[in-house]
């Protein structure tokens, strides 16, 4: 049973009523499409924002573009007039990308009215692109495509040639022999057209310029800036029509198709002659490719679309969710206190959420995890459960997963509701099975037929449990002991690593003071006076008087200072610092050992994963024995109602509160503001604001999490026409927050921002364990300036490494970690500021040939370039070839995701070589894009096939691979002073061995034999504590022992820490 409109235009079409007004069918539906008062006129402020179109070509017949809604005073200053506008703006750039990325299905008509989808038109001359007039006739069969576009308000667009593209069959059936609704079509060329006025349904006429179909350069993988805008120029070089001969404008269409067509990889199947056009697509035995056909359509999603099609997961379901005018849409006015407001507010929503006592009280429940939970997890998790909105930023391989499993089962038993959303569906798939089944703790999926069966079982189960007595409210007071425990060992641990910060600081000032000529140890000996006696004294002696004097003479008589204005300054320097170091070696003194405050960690996160795992299974079974009724009015929902599954949802929700949708299907939820106390949002790096949008409106807190490495999703839209959009919604203030631009920027970035003008530190995940310590140590320090730790295990066997996204032995995959395999070929120019290098991608074909011989079965290889012609031709010759491996073959968005595009093994052709000019060569250098994926999504090994001549020159990415990835860092001060005390005693030492990829800083041959040795330099408690499982790990690498040596100390006497390693049990640290 379908819910009924509220707009009477749409109750009269249904009824077969009279439309009230004529729409232009390139407007775009905002608020007053469906919020009329009855006259026509919007009410309120809420008016129609429309897609600008660029204005005809031929001068003699101008279009007016359509007025633009006039906002009421005032309308763009307030919280809701805000909202409302960035709502209409999405709503406008997605409804306007969904009818330019059209593809024309062929073999269907629309199922309601069984009128045509779109029309061939007649065979003759092509008309409007070669300028043979400024209307095209269409045929009498025309008239019903024409009249459901203008009921449904859909654009009409017109386009030639037209591309077939056959469908790709995973079953290995094929195309087949006819085309049935599998094929499908995109012109080559197209335009926006409108029926002429006063000619009934006879002629149409172009209201834009002919533009590339960018539906076909995304699905050639054309999706770079400088690409798009370097094809459009091909199209529109050229002086104007009217200053050519008609023969000649005819003669450059058919010359701009062909080198179009040569771009795109794109089979002539007629000779495209725009004077003798065919009127047909074949029907049988069809050949994709282009045919010399013209074709008349219905682009993008109905601007009146029932509330029954509009489905999760589809346009006209984020339509919907961004409709302030929908019956079921957004209501800005109820978007106080949400994650959008903070999201819009910024510095105010940092003053409000202090007002507020820092938002949900984060504090009143200690984290609950089934992982060990690292200091950075924490902070995130802290932060989501107090703040309205809370960016995250979470590279690869760094823990997603259990950052996420832990803010749901803190939030569970916090008592909040909790909503995961992401990108990838793998990722949403490992989230829920890590949760559990009813009727434990479990998270359900929504947004699809799918999931709602799946949502009815574990439903009947959590019914079908007896009626449990009330119990009351758990006590939590052992996981907070247990809590309090594991912060103890943190903050223990953080004091003995600052404390040694200091301490190495001041011994390099010690022996600088010691060079001068003040040394503390002769000059504040016990017969002398301390160090704090003697600073006093020389800071009285500074001064003037008789009292002055007296301290001067004193300096000169017992220390055999002369006390000159410089001598008392050094005094006193030297002073201070003898006096810091005293106190630092005395707190240093005063602390447990390192090795016990490590083992009291380890044994309190152990009973914290356990009572935490208590706490939560008495909050689900609590939870349950208390909503038997909701879960029954739930079943009758699902089972009864073919509706959105909305009605009794927030009921239920107080016996499931952790639920999980695709980032594109908050339509299957509530519209309600605040619906979720907490929202996840995993992946945001990978979606747009607009999408993220209506999940940030159903969250009373919002942790957003996302790769800062990975640029923003690419959009079909050009930028002028964006900005057009843009300046309609409220130019006074989007100009101000270019992160909430539809195509300038991820949602992540734009909830970054919005948390960096709040005034809040960045929160990064900061552990990688996935891939090869080599790569992944380039790419901590080429993408994220060097903040992440690597601590991948490379002993996992296959099978585990599978499970948990770390990689495999390093010898299963047959070769070194980081490889450079030199090849220098011609890099040739394409249309399009592009370039193809054919030898070398002829290289990296032999090079896959080998990989596939040498590689364990299951492995899969990914190839990535910075030019679309270079990877494309990559995947011709791969398609050419078997390969028993599988390979992915293309540029970024081929690898996007963090899982779902990670490969074992990665092979880059960077195509620029020696000689290449001096454009192609920046663009190549500086895609960053590319080099970023190639580094974050290989696993195993990273294979670059290229010039290294060329690359060893640049500075980029490439060029720390060109040297293996290792760096030259300089040596530290405190290992220089160890090495030379080993080098007096004569001990042999090897710098800097590596195992596996981890690296130590010394490897000494002592007595018991060998030992590896690690410079203990961290300036806080995480970093000494992952120092502390280096050596751990690099000990069950190598099989030799490991010991942290104290920086301070090799600085302050390094020949008794060298003692120490020679003579002393290697575990004592």
């Amino acid at each position: 049973m379908s819910v009924p409109s509220p707009d009477s235009f749409v109750r009269d079409r249904r009824r077969g009523g009279p439309a009230r007004a004529e729409r232009d069918p390139r407007s775009v539906p905002s608020n007053g499409s469906r919020g009329s008062n009855g006259s026509g006129r919007p009410t309120g402020h809420d008016g129609d924002v429309t897609v600008l179109i660029v204005p005809p070509a031929a001068p003699s017949r101008p279009a007016a573009a359509p007025p633009q809604p006039e906002p009421h005073p005032g309308h763009h200053r307030t919280g809701d007039g805000r909202i409302r506008a960035l709502l209409d703006y999405y709503r406008a750039c997605v409804h306007r990308e969904a009818v330019l990325d059209h593809l024309i299905e062929l073999g269907v008509t629309d199922s309601a009215t069984a009128s045509p989808t779109h029309i061939c038109l007649p065979a003759g001359a092509e008309a409007l692109f070669s300028g043979a007039g400024e209307a095209l006739q269409v045929p009498p069969e025309a008239g019903a495509l024409l009249r459901r576009a203008e009921r449904d308000g859909r654009p009409l667009r017109y386009g030639y040639p037209v591309v077939l593209l056959a469908p790709e069959a995973d079953d290995g059936t094929g195309p087949g022999d006819v085309i049935d609704s599998r094929w499908r079509a995109a012109p080559l060329l197209v335009a926006d057209v409108e029926v002429v006025p006063g000619t009934g349904e006879s002629r149409v006429r172009a209201v834009s310029e002919p533009d590339i179909n960018p539906a076909l350069l995304r699905r050639a993988g054309i999706t770079h800036p400088d690409e798009l805008a370097a094809l459009r120029g091909v199209l529109r070089q050229g002086n104007p029509e009217g200053a050519r001969p008609h023969d000649a404008v005819v003669g450059d269409l058919e010359a701009k198709v062909r080198t179009l067509l040569t771009r795109l990889d794109t089979d002539r199947v007629d000779d495209i002659l725009p004077r003798a056009m065919r009127g047909t697509l074949p029907q049988v035995y069809p050949r994709a490719g282009a045919h010399n056909v013209a074709m008349l359509f219905r682009a993008g999603p109905a601007a009146n679309t029932a509330v029954e099609e509009e489905h999760p997961g589809t346009v006209a379901g984020l339509l919907a969710d961004l409709d302030s005018g929908h019956r079921d849409g957004p209501r800005p006015g109820q978007a106080v206190g949400t994650a959008l407001e903070a999201l819009l507010e910024g510095e105010l929503a940092a003053e409000r959420s202090a007002a507020d006592g820092g938002g949900a009280g984060g504090d009143a429940v200690p984290p609950v995890a089934a992982a060990r939970l690292t200091e950075a997890q924490y902070a995130i998790l802290r932060s989501a459960m107090r703040e309205r909105l809370t960016a995250a930023a979470a590279p690869p391989g760094t823990g997603v997963d259990d950052l996420v499993d832990a803010v749901v089962r803190t939030a569970v038993v916090a008592g909040h509701t909790v909503l995961v959303a992401a990108a990838e569906e793998s990722l949403l798939d490992r989230v829920v099975s890590r949760a559990g089944e009813a009727p434990g703790h479990l998270i359900l999926r929504t947004g699809s037929p799918e999931h709602r069966t799946r949502e009815i079982r574990s439903l009947e189960r959590l019914a079908e449990q007896p009626p449990a007595a009330p119990e009351p409210a758990p006590h939590d007071g052992g996981l907070r002991d247990d809590w309090a425990r594991v912060d103890s060992a943190w903050r223990s641990i953080d004091a003995i690593a600052r404390n040694g910060h200091v301490l190495a600081l001041l011994a390099e000032e010690r022996d600088r003071m010691i060079c001068l000529g003040w040394d503390p140890d002769v000059l504040f000996t016990s017969e002398r006076g301390d160090p704090g006696y003697w600073l006093r004294r020389a800071e009285r002696a500074r001064g003037g008087g008789f009292v002055a004097l007296a301290h001067r003479s004193a300096i000169r008589r017992e220390l055999g200072v002369e006390p000159t204005p410089d001598n008392l300054r050094q005094l006193c320097r030297a002073a201070k610092v003898e006096l810091d170091w005293r106190t630092a070696l005395d707190r240093r003194g005063r602390v447990p050992r390192l090795t016990d405050l490590v083992a009291d960690l380890e044994a309190a996160q152990a009973c914290h994963r356990l009572s935490g795992a208590s706490r939560l299974h008495s909050a689900v079974t609590r939870r349950a024995g208390q909503g038997r009724q909701a879960l029954l009015n739930r079943l009758e929902t699902l089972n009864w109602h073919h509706t959105t599954g909305w009605p009794g949802f927030a009921h239920l929700l107080a016996v499931v509160p952790a639920w999980a949708v695709g980032v594109g299907s908050a339509r299957a939820l509530p519209p309600q503001a605040g619906l979720f106390d907490l929202v996840v949002v995993a992946g945001a790096d990978q979606c747009r604001m607009a999408e993220v949008l209506p999940l940030l409106y159903r969250a009373k807190r919002a942790l957003v999490i996302g790769d800062p490495a990975q640029s923003a999703p690419p959009t079909l839209l050009e930028p002028a026409e964006e900005r057009r959009l843009r300046g309609a919604a409220g130019p006074t203030w989007l100009e101000r927050r270019p992160e909430l631009a539809h195509g300038g920027s991820s949602a992540y970035r734009a909830c970054a921002a919005a948390t960096a003008a709040a005034g809040r530190p960045e929160l990064w995940l900061d552990e990688h364990d996935r891939s090869h310590p080599a790569i992944a140590a380039v790419a901590s320090r080429r993408c994220y300036g060097g903040r992440i730790a690597v601590a991948t295990d490379p002993t996992r066997d296959r099978d585990t490494a599978r499970e948990s996204g770390a990689p495999p032995l390093e010898s299963a995959m047959g070769g070194r970690a980081v490889e450079w395999r030199h090849f220098s070929g011609e890099c040739e120019p394409v249309p399009g500021a592009s370039a193809v290098n054919r030898e070398e991608a002829y290289r990296v074909a032999v090079v896959l040939q080998e990989l596939d011989g040498s590689l364990p079965e299951g492995a899969v290889v990914g190839v990535i370039a910075p030019f679309q012609p270079q990877w494309a031709l990559l995947r011709r010759l791969v398609r050419r070839q078997r390969f028993r491996r599988e390979v992915r073959v293309g540029g970024p968005e081929d690898f996007r995701g963090a899982e779902d595009g990670a490969v074992d093994v990665m092979v880059v052709s960077p195509t620029v070589a020696v000689g290449a000019s001096a454009r192609l060569a920046d663009r190549a250098v500086g895609a960053d894009q590319v080099w970023a994926t190639a580094l974050t999504r290989a696993v195993s090994r990273l294979i670059v096939v290229g010039d290294r001549v060329f690359w060893a020159g640049t500075d980029g990415p490439l060029r720390d691979l060109c040297a293996s990835g290792h760096t030259g860092d300089g040596e530290n001060a405190a290992l220089r002073a160890l090495r030379g005390a080993l080098g007096e005693r004569g001990a042999p030492f090897t710098p800097g061995p590596s195992f596996h990829g981890h690296a130590a800083d010394l490897c000494v041959t002592a007595e018991a034999g060998q030992v590896l040795v690690l410079l203990d330099q961290a300036e806080n408690g995480p970093e000494l504590r992952r120092l502390m499982a280096h050596g751990d790990l690099l000990t069950r690498l190598s099989g030799h022992p490991s010991v942290c040596v104290p920086a301070w100390r090799c600085l302050h006497d390094p020949g008794s820490v060298a003692e120490e390693i020679l003579h002393a049990d290697p575990r004592e640290r």
